[in-house]
């Protein structure tokens, strides 16, 4: 049986890499249920509060919707926000559960198969590329190219597609998308894939 004392510090009880114990794992994950299951069901007022905390984490890291892979991505993000660190730890361990849709879909004024522009910047970009994205609000490949999505806009001509004018210089993830596509835009978003010069 696990027995901790009274005084046992909260950080210490939802850190998984505090103990290396299955059971442990399992009192987590049960919890993590329980809690999110709780704030969904219980009162409309709680789910409309979930609703509110998930948008505001997904602002956050400027993100449209929230996926298992989002969430698994950016797992150290969670700390601050205790149902989505919950969320987190079902997804790290697998287990899906269903979530209002308007945390899970994209809003209805933007189409289901609209390519986001994470799926052409590296991997995980670093802060500096999220924030200008978020000032910017830059979020799809659309917003970035041409009206036939073939090729990309001037930095200063963005606004025409955000309806919001660029703040700063023209920042250096936008330089490298300038020198690294060796392709129009529309063969990506017709294709699914894009190739960069090395």
């Amino acid at each position: 049986m696990l027995s901790l004392a009274k005084n046992t510090n909260n950080i210490s009880l939802t850190n998984p890499l505090t103990f290396n114990l299955p059971t442990f794992t399992n009192i987590i994950q049960k919890v993590s249920i329980s809690n999110t299951k709780h704030i969904f069901n219980i009162s409309s007022l709680l789910h409309n509060i979930g609703i509110l905390r998930i948008k505001s984490w997904l602002s956050k890291i400027w993100f449209p919707k929230l996926t298992k892979e989002t969430l698994l991505t950016h797992y150290w993000k969670t700390q601050n926000y205790t149902l989505l660190f919950h969320l987190s730890q079902l997804a790290r361990n697998n287990i899906t559960i269903s979530l209002p849709s308007q945390v899970t879909n994209y809003p209805f004024s933007i189409p289901e198969h609209t390519y986001l522009i994470y799926n052409i910047l590296p991997p995980t970009p670093n802060n500096l590329t999220i924030n200008s994205l978020k000032n910017n609000k830059i979020l799809f490949i659309e917003q970035i190219t041409t009206a036939n999505n073939n090729f990309l806009l001037p930095w200063n001509n963005i606004y025409l597609r955000t309806n919001k004018a660029t703040r700063g210089h023209q920042p250096s993830w936008f330089t490298r998308l300038l020198n690294n596509t060796s392709q129009p835009y529309s063969n990506y978003m017709a294709t699914s894939s894009i190739t960069f010069n090395k």
